[in-house]
């Protein structure tokens, strides 16, 4: 089960995106999940403008720029929170 602060964030920036809250949820821990795997050139291939496909129509690459930075600020919560 996620913890509530957790859920929260990401409610928070799926409000303001137009997603839900679990697509951010997933979106965030398969980057964190990428980031682990992949090497650094391997995964700029793989950021949110590389996957567009995968975002609503319309969306501007200044849009999924910003909402890759904020997925990053959700993941650097997610750490803070699981952290022992």
């Amino acid at each position: 089960m996620l913890d509530d602060a957790v859920i929260e964030t990401a409610r928070s920036l799926a409000e303001s995106e137009g997603f839900g809250y679990q697509t951010v949820i997933n979106n965030t821990l398969r980057q964190a999940l990428l980031n682990q795997r992949e090497t650094p050139v391997e995964l700029d291939q793989r950021t949110a403008v590389g996957n567009a496909r995968h975002f609503k129509e319309g969306i501007t690459p200044g849009e999924l720029k910003n909402l890759e930075k904020k997925l990053t600020e959700v993941l650097s919560e997610i750490h803070r929170v699981m952290a022992p």
